[in-house]
């Protein structure tokens, strides 16, 4: 992971263009720490600030975002995150008189794609004032900024977050969806004389809020938001054509009808490369009690142990495995959480306790990408000192290992036979090496392997394996 502390940067206009430099002394980054938590932002950024993430086929994850400099101008910053945990800071735009959360997109042919919600300068004639749309094609070193805005005009764009429609999509040019003017918007392409699709009106109009756009290898796509419509309120998704238009019948959320409130984020949907689209979504009236990742068209399947939870997000790697995270409110100091499915998303793996950087009062957003890795997840968080004085971390999740005894309790004549199965969310882990009773064993090809113990009590079996982090499993053995 990286360190980027955001400072003032020097931007030269050149036409249509725009070259960023890239930050020196403040902006430079540092390594992180592996399996840590490690801020990527300065302090002080706005409590609602979200991250746009794209992962580029050399597997480097890049991330977005705005923030505000010394004088209230807005500038907008990407980083890339690198295997090795080093990545520096660069502007895309600087000193624009305001900018909304960012989306990043891989740009068909090749490069990155930046879009953003924003206003240059308060001048009429100004051709940026909706939005925007800016290139790079050297890994997020340069960015190149189009002549002028990209969506028809009238919807409000400036003013809203933006997503785009980047998973596994195999399309000729992406989706761009943002909440305004009482709608819930999707635009096709890049060009100002397409018209813009309003969603929120087939659900009786104002209001819809958090758009999320996720499509799969074939380029389907859908699209999810939250609606607090009369009578039509909760979590919705839609499939999209390819002009943009709205396909089909929108379809509710099971147990989100009720929702009192949505989360301060996009609404976390996923679409497996191998088919499928997925929303993980808070449940519960008039406080969340829980959260459920629901295949949209499908059923859901309820996340044991996931109280109380502020805010969730889903994730999905190259196998189809959907990530879900999540915050709980325990105790003074917000908790995260994350578990992984298997390839088929029919189950659950262990869930994993991230827990939080130290000194945050509350979580505002939490957004990840998954590869076969494991999870690298981005939280906006506020610190001690109040909402205004929040900031962006990232923390790299490993999945967590599953473990199960046959007996759970034994009697120790002369030997207790047990046998520990070792599973990551039902799929057998090899080579797991399992410690219980002072005997240390591997797994086999079934994630399994026997032990005859000679000691008796209360024992704990715990599985290791790289990759993973560490699951356990307790054992009674009276004599």
């Amino acid at each position: 992971m990286i360190r980027v502390l955001v400072g003032r940067r020097c931007t030269v206009y050149a036409g249509a263009a725009l070259i960023a430099t890239l930050a020196l002394g403040p902006g430079r980054a540092s390594a992180g720490v592996a399996g840590q938590w490690n801020l990527i932002t300065d302090t002080g950024i706005s409590n609602i600030s979200e991250v746009g993430l794209a992962r580029t086929p050399d597997g480097t994850l890049h991330a977005a975002w705005s923030v505000q400099q010394g004088d209230d101008s807005e500038e907008l910053v990407t980083a890339p995150v690198t295997p090795s945990g080093a990545g520096a800071g660069t502007a895309v735009v600087s000193a624009w008189a305001s900018i909304d959360n960012p989306a990043l997109g891989l740009a068909p042919g090749g490069g990155l794609q930046a879009f953003f919600g924003g206003i240059h300068t308060l001048a009429s004639t100004d051709p940026h004032a909706d939005e925007n749309l800016a290139t790079s094609t050297d890994g997020g070193l340069s960015w190149s900024l189009t002549a002028a805005d990209v969506v028809a005009p009238g919807a409000a764009a400036y003013a809203s977050q933006v997503a785009v429609s980047n998973s596994f999509a195999a399309q000729t040019s992406p989706f761009e969806t943002w909440t305004g003017t009482s709608g819930v918007w999707v635009h096709a392409g890049t060009g100002s004389g397409t018209a813009n699709a309003d969603y929120q009106t087939a659900l009786g109009g104002c209001c819809g809020y958090y758009a999320n756009l996720a499509a799969d290898a074939t380029g389907n796509t859908e699209l999810a938001w939250y609606s607090n419509a009369s009578g039509r309120g909760g979590i919705w998704a839609q499939a999209v054509s390819s002009s943009g238009a709205a396909s089909g019948s929108p379809q509710q959320m099971p147990k989100t009808a009720s929702l009192g409130v949505g989360e301060l984020q996009r609404t976390p949907i996923v679409a497996r490369p191998q088919g499928g689209f997925y929303v993980a979504y808070p449940i519960g009236y008039p406080s969340f009690t829980g959260v459920e990742l629901w295949k949209v068209g499908g059923s859901a399947l309820k996340i044991a142990g996931a109280h109380v939870p502020a805010v969730a997000g889903d994730a999905v790697d190259q196998d189809g495995r959907v990530w879900v995270f999540w915050s709980s409110n325990i105790g003074h100091q917000p908790q995260l959480f994350a578990t992984r499915s298997n390839p088929s998303v029919t189950r659950l793996g262990a869930i994993v306790a991230i827990g939080s950087p130290a000194h945050t009062t509350g979580v505002f957003s939490i957004d990840g990408n998954a590869s076969k890795d494991g999870l690298d997840l981005f939280t906006t968080e506020s610190m001690s000192g109040g909402t205004a004085n929040a900031s962006i971390w990232a923390r790299h999740v490993d999945p967590g290992l599953s473990v199960t005894l046959a007996p759970s309790a034994a009697k120790l004549d002369h030997a207790a036979k047990v046998t520990v199965d070792v599973n990551d969310a039902g799929v057998p882990v090899r080579n797991a090496t399992v410690k219980l009773g002072g005997h240390t064993v591997k797994t086999n090809a079934a994630g399994r392997a026997r032990i005859e113990l000679t000691a008796s009590g209360a024992l704990t079996a715990v599985a290791s394996h790289s990759g993973y982090v560490k699951g356990s499993a307790r054992l009674r053995v009276k004599r």
